[in-house]
């Protein structure tokens, strides 16, 4: 049974800027999505951070975490190439 208020709640607190000043939402609801989301601007992240969001998305599905991880910096073809 899902709680209208709380998912109201949520969604409203979502809501965020995107530099440009378009509407966006701050998190997709799946940790693992964030961090692939996330992945092209681990540069400019602090190690603590990017711990903390591997951490969290391990949490919610440790193999597709590790996927992620591995394809965010694959040197060939992943988010972080140069």
């Amino acid at each position: 049974m899902s709680n209208t208020f709380l998912d109201n709640l949520f969604s409203v607190s979502n809501v965020g800027y995107t530099e440009n000043g378009g509407v966006t939402r701050k998190t997709t609801g799946s940790a693992v999505l964030d961090m692939f989301g996330a992945g092209a601007a681990y540069r400019a992240r602090s190690e603590e951070d990017i711990i903390s969001l591997f951490r969290t998305a391990f949490l919610e599905d440790p193999l597709m975490a590790l996927k992620c991880l591995f394809y965010i910096g694959d040197c060939r073809g992943g988010k972080l190439v140069a």
